[in-house]
């Protein structure tokens, strides 16, 4: 090979990177490069050309190839997401990677091929990191839960479920087959170089030995054998493919091997490329549907017409020459069909872009209803299918779009979720609150009784008011739980109308007789109370008014209220007795009617005043007595000392009278 072939498969070198950019990146490792050149075999006449050249062919075959492999394992156009699938959806689709043994009967696992390893442990590494979130998350939960049940975070201990479990088992299965494969691949490259230093020590001894004529069948057959011989550890590879393209270039240099036999095997060489070139040249012709396969088998030939050795010099370039064309029809045709089908997934690509944009606002969608969030999940899940109808879209930008896609799906659909989740938890709240209501309910109408159905009355309407406040409960028991409040309320009321239908009569009559006794109070004049004790006076006619019974309860308040004005005018008609006595016969007044009713408002009202006027009283009597100090030297002192000691004593008075009552009051609300 001279070096305008060097220059030609160079130029295809450069072709393919172009047309499969992806084939030389990380699945073609500089190991897997190194050793297909390390195999390559010898030409006699120009050596150090021909192996590099056939350094650029075997890059270029294994660009080709792997960017096959890359085809037919994954679509071109896009790498799969999985952040949208569920525990069990992901469980599901990695299930069948992992092959469990029975208690009974063991089951011997399936023998995989390298290639199928690696494709189980890709997909594990793709998928793993979603389960890892959707499980991290779950964790999460349980941890706020436990915290807020009360628990220390150190105690918490995750459980996982049966789905969880499985998966990882699932994982480790096949992280383990991964391992041991690259394990096992390693143990074979150290064999592999065992065996190819024995294959050198072997030519050693032919070019060294005596030539016969079963040499160049000896040496034919160590090509063979070094070629069957697979990887060995990098390190080693590139010192192996020196010493044995040494060798080769010392046997077929120095070797004086018959020019009969050397024509013949170069001729067998020339039939076999010429082979190979037919072979070439016939994939030109297959269909599209084919052309996968095409491509696959031309990187087979091209390993092949590698390893066949030396043609005659005469046919070396014409042979190369017409190989070379026929990669260059196959390839020109890839690159073709590479091109209609970058136009159709740049399309595809703007039809995502377009369909994400739709997608993006429903991000910070809130609903307000249950209404409005199921309306708007139908317009979501619409706009999901014509994503998933949309077509491949180029590598390069798959991952980038598919994730903002399914991420913006996502939260949508987190969002409702929590939407749900709170207004369950708000509307069990309510259940609760309800629910407590109707024992209140139960429990009022079972202690009724006559003389406390008003007042239960008054109660059982705030519980009414009280439960309008309250929101939904969940959907299944909101009839069930408002029956049950209906129920309570509706047994109480019966019974009251019952109960005030026989009253009504008696009731009427109790209000006539206490309008009398305030008509008779209304009408005494001061004559007619002048020198009577006005506080068994003021008793006499309360405990007349409270002796008469119960009076319609709409017409209560204003009854007693109007005995309330009848007895205070009465006290200010008395003559006779001071401004102090008549607030004492008030305070006595307030405190006999706050007894009987239980309420202690006026009572309060009237401490306020009095024990305002209490503190007035001892500021007074203070600033009189530090006054008299003042007259000790002046002429009328005795005059003045005597006016103080007038005003003193009367304030002091008052103040013992009005300390009276307010202990009387204190007593009375106590």
């Amino acid at each position: 090979m001279n070096n305008e072939e060097n220059k030609d498969l160079a130029q295809h070198k450069d072709e393919v990177a172009k047309v499969a950019p992806n084939a030389s990146n990380e699945d073609v490792s500089n190991e897997n490069t190194q050793e297909i050149s390390s195999e390559v075999s010898v030409n006699p006449d120009n050596v150090s050309v021909e192996t590099v050249a056939v350094d650029n062919v075997s890059v270029e075959i294994l660009a080709e190839k792997q960017a096959e492999e890359a085809h037919n394992d994954a679509p071109a156009d896009t790498h799969k997401d999985y952040s949208h699938l569920s525990k069990e959806e992901i469980l599901a689709l990695v299930a069948h990677l992992h092959t469990e043994k029975s208690d009974k009967t063991e089951k011997t696992d399936k023998v995989l091929s390298n290639n199928e390893i690696q494709k189980n442990y890709n997909l594990i590494r793709q998928i793993k990191p979603v389960f890892d979130e959707i499980v991290n998350h779950e964790r999460a939960e349980e941890l706020k839960k436990f915290i807020a049940e009360g628990g220390v975070e150190m105690d918490f201990h995750f459980h996982q479920d049966e789905t969880t479990k499985k998966f990882y088992n699932v994982a480790g299965d096949v992280r383990k087959k991964h391992h041991a494969n690259i394990q096992n691949a390693e143990n074979n490259k150290a064999k592999n170089l065992k065996a190819k230093q024995d294959l050198l020590e072997t030519l050693r001894n032919i070019i060294s030995g005596q030539e016969t004529e079963s040499t160049l069948q000896q040496v034919k057959q160590l090509q063979k054998d070094w070629k069957a011989v697979g990887e060995v550890p990098q390190a080693n590879s590139n010192e192996l493919w020196k010493s044995y393209t040494a060798l080769m270039d010392i046997y077929y240099s120095n070797v004086g091997i018959s020019r009969e036999l050397k024509e013949l095997d170069q001729k067998k060489n020339l039939d076999t490329k010429i082979e190979i070139c037919q072979k070439a040249e016939a994939l030109a012709t297959v269909s599209n549907e084919r052309f996968r396969n095409a491509i696959k088998e031309l990187n087979i030939l091209h390993e092949e017409y590698k390893h066949v050795g030396p043609v005659p010099k005469e046919d070396k370039e014409p042979l190369w020459e017409r190989f070379k064309i026929a990669s260059d029809v196959l390839y020109a045709r890839k690159r073709e069909i590479d091109e209609v089908q970058r136009g159709e997934i740049l399309v595809n690509l703007n039809k995502k872009i377009a369909v994400l944009d739709r997608i993006l606002p429903f991000k910070t969608y809130q609903g307000a209803t249950i209404k409005e969030w199921n309306e708007t999940t139908q317009d979501v899940l619409a706009i999901q299918k014509e994503w998933d109808t949309t077509g491949f879209v180029p590598r390069e930008k798959a991952a980038e779009v598919t994730k903002n896609f399914w991420a913006g799906l996502k939260t949508f659909f987190k969002n409702k979720s929590d939407f749900f989740a709170k207004l369950d938890a708000v509307r069990q709240e309510n259940l609760d609150k309800k629910t407590a209501l109707c024992v209140k309910v139960e429990e009022l109408v079972a202690n009724v009784t006559p003389q406390t159905t008003e007042e239960t009355a008054k109660i059982l309407k705030k519980l009414q008011d009280e439960w309008k406040t309250i929101g939904a409960v969940p959907e299944k028991q909101r009839n069930t739980i408002y029956d049950r409040f209906k129920a309570g309320l509706d047994k109480f009321f019966e019974a009251r109308r019952n109960q005030l239908d026989s009253k009504d009569v008696e009731f009427k009559g109790n209000l006539d007789a206490k309008n009398e006794v305030i008509t008779r109070i209304e009408a005494l004049d001061p004559a007619q109370l002048a020198g009577v004790n006005g506080e068994e006076l003021i008793s006499k006619f309360i405990a007349e008014f409270k002796a008469i019974g119960f009076v319609p309860i709409k017409l209560k308040e204003k009854v007693q209220e109007k005995f309330h004005e009848a007895l205070t005018a009465m006290i200010a008609k008395i003559e006779g007795i001071s401004a102090n006595e008549k607030d004492g016969l008030a305070v006595n007044m307030e405190i006999r009617l706050a007894g009987g009713d239980g309420s202690v408002r006026s009572l309060e009202r009237k401490e306020e005043a009095v024990r305002k006027r209490i503190f007035e009283l001892e500021d007074e009597i203070s600033t009189l007595n530090n006054n008299l100090g003042f007259f000790a030297n002046s002429k009328n002192a005795n005059e003045m000392k005597a006016t103080f000691d007038e005003r003193i004593k009367a304030a002091t008075k008052d103040l013992e009278n009005f300390k009276k009552q307010l202990k009387q009051i204190r007593t009375a609300i106590k």
